[in-house]
């Protein structure tokens, strides 16, 4: 550990594309002292070697946090998130990163990195919510993402929390940082260790860090979604004059981080069904 922050991934081998191109991003755009830092889930002799040419700082026992009865191996990259002081010790902020997370602008970093280290008791994260996203401006979609939102909070926390949480934009979970002192940590690790006793979903970790802030009494600084830009909510344009990625409406503000989500879901371009990946690679937003 040399540096004072911590900028942390986790991801499988099937997953390294897409984390290579993520810390690529990292290395280009960050000016800050980081240190990269993966918790690698049985990767390749080849994919360890790759990390550590880029001094990437790697820890591989993952198997010494708790989790579900039965659950996927990547299925550590969401439980890891708040042990990373554990796992990563000494830093004096912490960032986590989505493998799919892609960097365009250096402002990303302050955001993150400085916000934390100026905020000791706060989260810096950013909500879903930005008027071009379809579930936003779509009446059917905002139903929907309500609807499974409410069924999985329901399912652990009954009835009491999913009134308060009934028409609530979550804080997406992709990317977020804290400062080692905060005491969000222990709120988040405890409301995520409480949904072991259920069957996993890939969404646990994201609804036990959100039941935390609303019960939490600190307050989350909460960056625009230029800052986490779900791209299969609504994708993002590219200026053609400054080659930026921009809002697709007016005002067509700079967007400084490109979340891939839903990537091996399907989307129809031309009339034909395509990954979304695939489609993120035509617009430009990965290799």
């Amino acid at each position: 550990m040399n540096n004072p922050c911590c900028i942390a991934l986790s991801f499988d081998r099937n997953m390294f594309h897409q984390a290579k191109a993520c810390i690529q991003t990292i290395m280009a755009k960050c000016r800050h002292g980081a240190d990269i830092c993966v918790l690698a889930l049985d990767l390749l002799p080849s994919q360890l070697e790759w990390l550590r040419e880029q001094f990437v700082i790697v820890c591989t026992d993952y198997r010494q946090l708790p989790g579900y009865k039965d659950f996927p191996l990547y299925g550590y990259a969401q439980i890891c998130r708040p042990f990373l002081k554990e796992i990563f010790p000494g830093y004096l902020v912490y960032m986590w990163v989505d493998a799919d997370i892609r960097f365009v602008r250096e402002d990303a970093f302050d955001a993150f990195l400085l916000q934390a280290a100026a905020h000791s008791g706060s989260i810096v994260i950013c909500q879903e919510i930005e008027n071009c996203y379809i579930c936003i401006h779509s009446a059917d979609h905002a139903r929907r993402y309500h609807e499974m939102k409410n069924e999985r909070l329901k399912a652990l926390y009954g009835n009491a929390l999913l009134e308060k949480f009934r028409f609530y934009y979550t804080y997406n979970t992709g990317i977020w940082s804290m400062h080692r002192d905060s005491d969000l940590w222990g709120l988040f690790k405890a409301e995520l260790l409480n949904t072991f006793d259920y069957d996993y979903n890939h969404m646990r970790e994201q609804d036990a860090l959100n039941v935390a802030i609303v019960n939490w009494k600190g307050t989350a600084i909460n960056l625009p979604a230029t800052m986490n830009w779900l791209c299969a909510l609504s994708l993002p344009e590219q200026d053609p004059d400054s080659g930026e990625f921009v809002r697709p409406v007016y005002p067509h503000w700079p967007i400084s981080v490109l979340h891939l989500i839903m990537s091996q879901s399907q989307v129809q371009v031309d009339g034909v069904k395509i990954p979304f990946y695939e489609l993120y690679k035509r617009l430009g937003f990965t290799e």
